[in-house]
């Protein structure tokens, strides 16, 4: 009774132990024949290669949170853009953090602050499309603007983006 349960239980979980450890060495000798073919600079292309990201809405809770996950990866990832609505002053300390591309300031009274503010970098007020200040796709935007202020950019982003986070 319990002594041929307790064998049946360990004989499963080898057996299910080696099936895992044969696909991970399948796995591991197809990732080295993949990569020992590859050129050496194709090597070192997809390690240069970082993830671009739009955030909507960043000076929120929510933008802040995912520029505090990218703060621990920053040298794999490459800010498209940050928008925010009226907090031009945290905009502006996220975009010289950040290295952003694009900024885009909702309220226009604020743009000339941010423009003086932040000379490397593309500054938009008013409500501009998200597709006329990105050129190309980008791997993920992050939509988090509050309410129907954020349907129009998020659907603008769902066609420029492979990967659309709502929040």
């Amino acid at each position: 009774g319990k002594n041929f349960t307790w064998s049946w239980r360990c004989i499963r979980s080898y057996r299910w132990h080696n099936f895992f450890n044969s696909i991970c060495i399948y796995l591991h000798r197809w990732l080295y024949q993949l990569f020992s073919t590859m050129d050496r600079n194709a090597l070192k292309i997809i390690k240069q290669m970082k993830i671009k990201i739009a955030i909507l809405g960043s000076t929120g809770s929510i933008g802040k949170s995912t520029l505090e996950i990218i703060k621990k990866d920053k040298k794999n990832f490459d800010v498209v853009l940050l928008s925010a609505n009226n907090n031009y002053k945290k905009l502006i300390q996220q975009a010289k953090q950040y290295n952003a591309k694009n900024v885009l300031i909702k309220n226009k009274k604020f743009y000339l602050k941010v423009k003086k503010s932040l000379k490397k970098t593309k500054v938009y007020t008013g409500d501009v499309s998200i597709k006329k200040i990105i050129r190309g796709k980008i791997d993920y935007t992050m939509s988090a603007i509050v309410g129907i202020a954020g349907l129009q950019p998020t659907v603008d982003a769902v066609q420029i983006s492979k990967t659309v986070a709502i929040a």
